[in-house]
């Protein structure tokens, strides 16, 4: 396992490597659409010089106990990069060099039970201030990747290369050597909202993977029922594990596909639990997200009233809504084989529309994961 100083000195190699990369670069290289859709090498060098600033925030934060927010605010991070971009090479050269700069000088002043203290990018879970050096190791080499300028996995140290790294962070390294063969599959969670053994919502979500179009993947999630209640005094670090799992799945993913049933005129408890553990953390924050309606016509509200409150909850916590890929597909259980999942036509050909509207919304969007590392 690598230590601090390890992790330390290869955040300090990688910068001096994309630092070399960038002096190569005239203004017309950085106006060059990057690797990420819809940014441009300006976008991700205004990005990455302004996360090292946010990490170095969090460090002087741990330092101090002074709260330093990474960002101001979401809208306000989006902003400086759209800024940024539009920067000549030399400007932002500069600015890499002299982020780069401040953040080591924090990590040098930071005595050693600082490490330790607690920190959040963004409203998202706790995390030790420790953990700041591998992820501007993985903001450092994916970007740099990103750039499209001849730097890429083979050219990854092995420290980094196998490194152990949670989720969101795992997912996007293997998103960057598979897309050196093949492009990434827009990945979707296929989130059920009943518990019943023979639901007809979990039997739609089943049925996905085999009806995705070629590009894009279907995940089902099945930690509903082990989810423990919602207790806001139980929202930080540690996390109970399912509740962890469920973030990380969350991150792991580039849209979320819901379908869940109505009880009692309003959500199933269970799966209204489940999205209450959503709110403590950022992981839906920007995320592709719809649902499908598969209440039969014989329910009271046809489901309505169910998916009027997802959509309240989803806007909440700041997910990209695709009303594209909201439908109402009303059917029985009579319509679910018993291999256990959906055999009406109609059903399946809808599932299968929704998939695709869903992965045709995360690359126009340029939502695929790793565009934005360090949330």
């Amino acid at each position: 396992m690598s230590s601090r100083a390890d992790v330390a000195a290869a955040v300090d190699a990688a910068t001096q490597r994309l630092l070399r990369t960038v002096e190569g670069f005239g203004d017309e290289d950085v106006e060059q659409p990057s690797a990420l859709p819809g940014w441009t090498r300006g976008h991700v060098l205004a990005h990455v010089a302004q996360s090292g600033d946010a990490m170095r925030n969090l460090l002087q934060q741990a330092r101090t106990g002074t709260p330093v927010p990474a960002y101001a605010s979401q809208a306000a991070r989006d902003a400086a990069v759209e800024a940024g971009a539009g920067r000549s090479a030399s400007a932002l050269l500069a600015e890499l060099s002299q982020s780069a700069e401040r953040f080591r000088s924090e990590i040098d002043a930071l005595p050693e039970p600082a490490w330790q203290q607690r920190v959040q990018v963004l409203g998202g879970a706790e995390f030790p201030a420790e953990q700041l050096l591998d992820r501007r190791l993985v903001e450092v080499e994916l970007h740099h990747t990103d750039l499209d300028a001849g730097y890429g996995p083979e050219q990854w140290p092995s420290l980094f290369a196998q490194l152990p790294l949670p989720e969101p962070m795992r997912s996007q390294r293997e998103d960057r050597r598979r897309s050196r063969t093949e492009p990434a599959p827009v990945r979707v969670l296929l989130v059920s909202g009943s518990t019943r053994a023979g639901s007809t919502n979990t039997a739609v979500l089943r049925s996905a993977p085999a009806m995705a179009p070629d590009g894009v993947t279907g995940v089902l999630y099945d930690g509903l029922a082990a989810l423990p209640a919602f207790n806001p005094d139980d929202d930080h670090e540690p996390l109970p594990r399912p509740v962890a799992d469920l973030r990380a799945q969350l991150a792991a993913c580039d849209a979320v596909l819901f379908c869940t049933p109505e009880y009692a005129g309003a959500l199933p408890g269970s799966f209204k639990n489940l999205l209450d553990w959503t709110v403590g953390g950022a992981e839906m924050y920007g995320r592709p997200a719809a649902w499908i309606n598969v209440s039969s016509v014989a329910a009271p509200t046809g489901g309505a009233v169910a998916h009027a409150s997802l959509a309240t909850v989803l806007g909440y916590v700041g997910a990209d809504v695709v009303d594209a890929a909201c439908v109402r597909a009303p059917m029985t259980r009579a319509a679910v084989g018993s291999d256990g999942a959906v055999t009406d036509p109609s059903v399946r050909g809808q599932l299968a529309d929704v998939l695709r509207t869903l992965g045709a919304h995360v690359r126009a969007r340029g939502a695929a994961r790793g565009d934005s590392l360090d949330s």
